[in-house]
């Protein structure tokens, strides 16, 4: 009985080690694709442009998914995990989960807006993130990279390690150790804000953007508190994409 039990972990183990590899030479490639960007965008190649930003920004949220992808394995103790695993459920659309995808949706919007008019009251610089897109102008293929990068890769790197694993971890562990002093509902109401706000506070921070945390921080709760009620990233995917594609869409009208 020991030996069967202790032989998952020892299939584990060497499954991190394989893994260990693929960090250890990326991370200088990646430092290396960082510091040639200027390089790359003074040569004026719209094509080399556009395949260096994929390769170079996406390679963030390549990280990210594998980041999520080693969580997975480590909290669930498996010898490997799927895409449901890391988060994505099956979910069915209802009138409902339309009507709240909405109200979420224009909440977040009404949010930012609120923030930018206290800012502007208050004179805080806000980040401007403008130039991902204006930069690109004259290079549409480098410029539609980075609408690709925005508005569907980024979303998926972000929902997958920050609400698929840290939020849903940070969810489960808390209500696991709350639930032996207090009672299961109590816990579990204790544990999602504590979850949310770990979770959102971490989105935000790592945005490296502390004059607009507010806004990264009530996106970061509210794609929390989706993936709680529905038990799956496709809705808060979505709707992280919908937020993103309205950046773009104002961006690319002007």
């Amino acid at each position: 009985m020991a030996k069967a039990a202790s032989s998952p972990p020892g299939k584990y183990g060497a499954l991190l080690l394989k893994m260990l590899p693929l960090p250890l030479a990326c991370f200088p490639l990646w430092l290396i694709l960082s510091n040639i960007h200027d390089a790359v965008f003074a040569l004026h190649n719209d094509t080399l442009d556009a395949l260096y930003l994929l390769t170079q920004v996406g390679a963030v949220y390549a990280a990210m998914l594998y980041l999520a992808w080693v969580g997975t394995l480590l909290f669930t103790k498996r010898a490997n995990v799927t895409w449901r695993d890391m988060g994505f459920a099956p979910y069915r659309v209802h009138f409902w989960s339309i009507l709240w995808f909405v109200i979420s949706f224009v909440y977040l919007v009404v949010f930012n807006i609120i923030w930018q008019v206290i800012s502007t009251y208050w004179h805080i610089d806000l980040l401007n993130r403008n130039t991902l897109l204006t930069n690109y102008t004259d290079m549409p293929l480098s410029q539609w990279s980075m609408v690709l990068i925005i508005g569907a890769i980024g979303p998926l790197g972000e929902e997958v390690l920050f609400r698929g694993l840290l939020f849903r971890v940070l969810d489960v562990v808390l209500t696991r150790y709350l639930v032996r002093h207090l009672s299961k509902s109590l816990a579990s109401y204790i544990a999602l804000i504590f979850a949310v706000c770990i979770s959102a506070g971490v989105f935000a921070t790592l945005h490296f953007d502390a004059s607009s945390f507010p806004v990264y921080f009530a996106i970061g709760a509210v794609l929390a508190l989706w993936v709680r009620y529905t038990r799956s990233l496709w809705p808060s995917w979505v709707l992280h994409m919908t937020f993103n594609s309205l950046f773009i869409a104002r961006l690319l009208v002007h």
